[in-house]
């Protein structure tokens, strides 16, 4: 039985690139120098704003600014599947989330034991929304490799 979701798929469906290309990472694959991206990682959230920014993408800014700015809860937002903004799958509500602010996430033990930065908690909740679309897209349309 085949799983059809975001999560599933089969090993013909990954971008695994060649051997070469392995050795280079990440960002070797996405065409980027380690040293440019170690650099934008390092200015953490205000990368991710201005990487945001940069693309335009009214959903993923209006994503991205209820994660800084809006307590958990606080939206009605209902996206394409149905299900609404924090909320669980069946429309309940996750009362242990409500009222949290992006800091209640970042101090929460499983953050802390994971050592999560702001930058990953925004990165992780950015991509929790349908917001996915916009970061997978790119990935998945990589340009081929001449060896491939």
């Amino acid at each position: 039985e085949r799983v059809t979701d975001r999560f599933a798929g089969s090993a013909k469906e990954l971008v695994t690139g060649q051997p070469e290309e392995a050795a280079t990472g990440l960002y070797g694959i996405i065409g980027y120098e380690e040293a440019y991206l170690r650099e934008r990682m390092a200015a953490g959230t205000a990368a991710i704003v201005a990487e945001a920014e940069a693309l335009g993408d009214p959903e993923v800014l209006e994503n991205l600014r209820y994660i800084l700015d809006a307590p958990a809860g606080s939206s009605n937002a209902q996206f394409h599947n149905g299900w609404r903004r924090d909320r669980a799958p069946d429309g309940s509500s996750l009362r242990s989330r409500r009222g949290m602010r992006l800091a209640d996430f970042v101090a929460l033990p499983v953050a802390r034991r994971a050592r999560l930065e702001e930058a990953h908690v925004v990165a992780l909740r950015l991509y929790s929304t349908a917001a996915f679309r916009a970061l997978n897209g790119p990935m998945r349309n990589l340009k081929l490799s001449p060896c491939r």
